[in-house]
């Protein structure tokens, strides 16, 4: 039986078993009946400088279940916490064969973008104005080494977005109730991201990470049948009758 503790407090530096100690406490348990347990969130109560604490929310899987009924309501997690909000699904058909799926921008929401397409059967085309990160990052240092600058592959253009030169701050939607942003840390662990990230509060990747990261979820993309293309600066649209029906890019190209 699984059971869901909140606010659960350790000193700094604790071992295995003083959290199993802990967990035994709480829930009224004997430490033989704990089966195994995982970190759901993870902070600092730092309030008394002579008192810090580790807090912890953690999902407790019990060999049998609690005796007590109050008890055991008390640590139920709610309804749905442990379902991940599924995508809706798509099927491609006939739709890849009739225009190509383009995604202007090669940042956070372009790389989710253009993988949940290519999950779900598309082959979406990424049109990023800047370089690939590697020769994105020759970019950069030749800027802090000369001062020199190119306008299209610099900290805030190319591959990864302006994203990949901070320290990957993962804040947005954690109060999202339908868990959609579980999609975009399971994809960054399967990406070579710290572990961490799925459990700690405010977690970042680091730009050492992210580096690699995004060139991982890049590859993912492509071995899906979805491409990027680096240098690719889009100038202009051509709409009619409320539709875009090509993208034009600076070098003349039409997509």
């Amino acid at each position: 039986m699984r059971y869901r503790i909140q606010q659960l407090k350790l000193r700094p530096g604790h071992d295995e078993s003083a959290m199993k100690k802990a967990i035994s406490a709480i829930m009224g348990t004997s430490q033989e009946n704990i089966d195994s347990w995982d970190i759901a969130r993870k902070s600092f109560d730092a309030r008394e400088k002579s008192a810090i604490r580790v807090m912890y929310a953690l999902d407790v899987e019990l060999k049998k279940p609690l005796k007590n009924g109050v008890l055991a309501a008390q640590f139920t997690p709610p309804q749905g916490i442990y379902e991940d909000y599924a995508f809706p699904a798509s099927n491609a058909g006939e739709a890849i064969e009739k225009a190509p799926v383009i995604i202007v921008g090669g940042g956070p929401a372009g790389l989710f973008c253009a993988l949940l397409l290519a999950e779900n059967g598309f082959k979406p085309i990424v049109l990023e104005r800047g370089q690939d990160i590697d020769a994105r990052i020759a970019s950069v240092n030749r800027f802090w080494d000369s001062g020199l600058l190119d306008p299209n592959s610099n900290m805030q253009f190319g591959e990864g977005g302006a994203g990949t030169f901070s320290d990957g701050k993962l804040n947005t939607s954690v109060g999202d109730k339908l868990h959609r942003n579980r999609k975009v840390i399971d994809e960054f662990l399967e990406a070579g991201a710290p572990s961490e990230i799925a459990f700690v509060n405010k977690p970042h990747i680091g730009t050492d990470y992210l580096v690699e990261v995004v060139k991982n979820i890049r590859r993912k993309i492509e071995s899906l049948g979805g491409s990027i293309r680096f240098s690719a600066l889009v100038s202009s649209f051509d709409i009619a009758g409320g539709r875009i029906r090509a993208v034009e890019l600076a070098g003349g190209e039409r997509l």
